[in-house]
């Protein structure tokens, strides 16, 4: 029988505490990032990734990122985020208060989720 996260030694609940908590403060960083650099406006999104709208005189302040830097970022985010949501699932799989039903769909559906944005 596979214990539950309640069963554990409390030297490995706090070890997978921490290792939760660092990855939290990454993916916090990450947002953040996201806000200072766009605003966390779709407009700024976009101009920083499209550059900016091209008037003649003037110099933009966002140029377009190009595809290989694009296709760079985007590999990453893909393997980062798989590495994490498997750490996720992981611990979920040995949570003693979910059904077996809820414990699928949450270890999955952020696979899934990865595919499909």
């Amino acid at each position: 029988m596979i214990p539950t996260l309640q069963h554990l030694p409390h030297s490995f609940k706090q070890l997978l505490m921490m290792m939760t908590l660092t990855l939290l403060l990454g993916v916090t960083m990450g947002l953040g990032l996201v806000m200072t650099t766009t605003g966390g406006d779709p407009s700024g999104i976009r101009d920083h990734y499209q550059g900016d709208v091209f008037v003649e005189g003037q110099i933009p302040e966002h140029y377009p990122m190009p595809v290989q830097e694009l296709l760079i970022t985007t590999h990453n985010h893909i393997l980062t985020f798989t590495f994490i949501f498997g750490f996720l699932a992981g611990v979920i799989q040995f949570s003693g208060r979910l059904t077996p039903r809820q414990k699928r769909f949450l270890s999955i559906e952020p696979f899934i989720s990865i595919v499909v944005t």
